[in-house]
């Protein structure tokens, strides 16, 4: 791993790592539905909506007290599904909460771009939040990882550095 990605990380590690205890949510969840028959299914409207555990039964609740609720052909019971370890090119947000859900996260590329592309008053903002140095790290972890990536995140770290 490259010297200033390692300096950085531990310069962040203390922030991240309160993030993660406090705020980090486990499980992605979607909305879904039971068949009379047994089987699952997305529910229209709600696809590529992603839920923590936390507030994924709050979220049922609410679809099925809508009048506007339309059950499908063969309805059985509002549901959900729940992936304990996704991978992810993006980060995962809860729909509700807006906290990050954990996952197995190798950076996208557009990712990578969102990061370089900031400027001094967008990271300075960015970096009052204890949330912008958990995702930081996880990113900074992924180097080494895929080869090409490496001097994009090397570039994060030399700028991070310059603003910790």
């Amino acid at each position: 791993m490259g010297c200033i990605v390692k300096t950085v990380l531990k310069k962040i590690k203390e922030r991240s790592s309160k993030y993660a205890a406090e705020k980090l949510k486990h499980g992605v969840c979607w909305v879904g539905y039971e068949d009379t028959e047994g089987y699952q299914h997305e529910l229209e409207g709600h696809n590529h909506k992603d839920f923590c555990e936390d507030c994924i039964v709050d979220v049922l609740a609410e679809i099925e007290s809508n009048e506007r609720f339309e059950e499908p052909e063969g309805f059985k019971e509002i549901d959900y599904f729940v992936s304990h370890n996704p991978e992810s090119n993006d980060f995962a947000y809860c729909e509700a909460c807006g906290h990050i859900i954990a996952s197995t996260f190798d950076p996208s590329e557009q990712e990578l771009e969102h990061w370089l592309s900031l400027t001094k008053e967008e990271w300075e903002s960015s970096l009052d939040a204890d949330v912008t140095y958990y995702e930081l790290t996880v990113i900074l972890d992924n180097y080494g990882i895929v080869e090409e990536n490496d001097g994009k995140i090397k570039q994060i770290a030399k700028t991070v550095f310059t603003f910790i």
